[in-house]
């Protein structure tokens, strides 16, 4: 269901209107659940603020639950065959990539004072998550 509404504002033609996250459906574990709701509930306030302040919170709790999340695959010997090409590698180097380009847009706005963050890039970061936590 749709979750969080901003004002109307339209850059690269993407407005934050449009934009909608959701919370990922239940894996199981409720630890992922509980961090899947705080990721949700993070992207949610950068969409509202789309400050750097609220980009670096996102960063933040990404990183925690993608390194639970590798943990606890590891632990339970989840998708570990097939070496580099396993789906706990490939599920790893999706993690990497997804706090990569948050870190580029931290690092890109250090610079600017009061710096917003595009609803395009919100629209990445939401649709980033979602794609991946089907995955």
């Amino acid at each position: 269901g749709q979750r969080a509404q901003a004002e109307p504002v339209v850059e690269d033609n993407v407005s934050v209107r449009d934009i909608v996250i959701e919370v990922p459906e239940s894996t199981g574990v409720q630890a992922m659940d509980d961090e899947h709701e705080s990721c949700t509930m993070a992207m949610e306030a950068m969409l509202k603020a789309r400050t750097r302040s609220t980009l670096v919170v996102v960063y933040e709790e990404f990183k925690e639950h993608f390194t639970h999340e590798e943990d606890l695959m590891h632990d339970y010997d989840f998708g570990t065959g097939g070496g580099e090409f396993s789906a706990a590698n490939s599920h790893a180097k999706d993690h990497a990539r997804i706090l990569k380009v948050l870190s580029d847009e931290i690092e890109r706005t250090k610079a600017v004072a009061n710096a917003k963050i595009s609803a395009s890039f919100v629209k990445r970061v939401v649709d980033e998550f979602g794609t991946h936590a089907d995955r």
